[in-house]
């Protein structure tokens, strides 16, 4: 955290700012894909896919103790990201609503 709090918000937001124009240029999920193997590590890929999926699952109307079971993460873990929904969660819920339509 330390680290993360050397650089000012108009820093963060620049570098978020770059992430997601790297994202947008890229052209259907494969490409996604092969740029997020390249970037994250394997335990990377797994918890920001878990997330995804807690948050799809909550939005779902699913328990916690079946999210659990589920996905193997832990209630704190659970309880984060539906705090985040709660209090905003407008990205979560976007992507959600888009994965559910392109799958219909």
């Amino acid at each position: 955290m330390a680290r993360y709090s050397r650089i000012s918000e108009k820093e963060r937001e620049e570098l978020l700012n770059e992430f997601c124009d790297a994202l947008a240029v890229l052209k259907g999920p494969k490409e996604i894909k092969e740029f997020l193997v390249d970037l994250l590590t394997s335990q990377e890929r797994v918890m920001l896919a878990k997330r995804i999926k807690v948050a799809k699952l909550l939005l779902e109307k699913k328990n916690y103790r079946e999210i659990e079971k589920e996905l193997k993460v832990s209630h704190a873990t659970i309880a984060k990201i539906a705090f985040w929904l709660l209090e905003g969660g407008k990205g979560f819920k976007k992507m959600a609503q888009r994965v559910k339509k392109s799958k219909n």
